[in-house]
C-alpha cells in the first residue's frame, strides 16, 4: 500500500490528524503528544475519521514529555552534538524588539506564523548577537 502512513507523530491533532487517519495503514502507529489546533479553539472539533483506528486496528498512544525526564540529560547532549554535526536542521522564527513583544510572540505562536521554533529576542549581547 504505496503512499499510505505506517507511523504518525502528531503535535497537531484536528484536520491534520484527521486527515493522517484516513490514510492510514493496517496495524499503523499513531503516536501524540499534542493538539495545538485546538487549544484555544472555542469549540474544538472532534475527529470525523476515529472510525479508521477500529477498521484499520491503528494503535494509538498519547505522551508527555514529562514520561521522558529521566531521559533530559543524555537527550541534550546527543541532539546538541547532531546539531553542531549538522545532522538535524533547524528552523527558527525570532520576533525582535525586546521583551515588550513577548504577549505578540504568545499570539503568534497559537495563529500558526512562525516556521520552526518561535523565540523572542529579550536584548541584544555586547557582540549584537540576539540574546533569546
Amino acid at each position: 500500500m504505496q503512499g499510505l502512513i505506517d507511523v504518525f507523530f502528531d503535535n497537531v491533532g484536528g484536520d491534520i490528524l484527521d486527515l493522517a487517519l484516513s490514510r492510514a495503514k493496517p496495524f499503523s502507529r499513531f503516536v501524540c503528544c499534542g493538539a495545538i489546533s485546538d487549544y484555544n479553539s472555542a469549540s474544538p472539533r472532534g475527529l470525523k475519521n476515529y472510525m479508521m483506528i477500529i477498521s484499520m486496528r491503528i494503535r494509538m498512544q498519547g505522551f508527555i514529555v514529562f514520561d521522558f525526564a529521566d531521559k533530559y540529560a543524555i537527550a541534550r547532549k546527543e541532539l546538541a552534538q547532531w546539531l553542531a554535526e549538522g545532522k538535524l536542521q533547524r528552523k527558527e522564527t525570532v520576533i525582535e524588539g525586546g521583551l515588550g513583544k513577548a504577549e505578540q510572540g504568545l499570539r503568534d505562536l497559537y495563529k500558526g506564523v512562525n516556521t520552526g521554533k518561535l523565540l523572542v529576542e529579550v536584548s541584544k549581547g555586547k557582540d549584537g548577537k540576539a540574546r533569546l
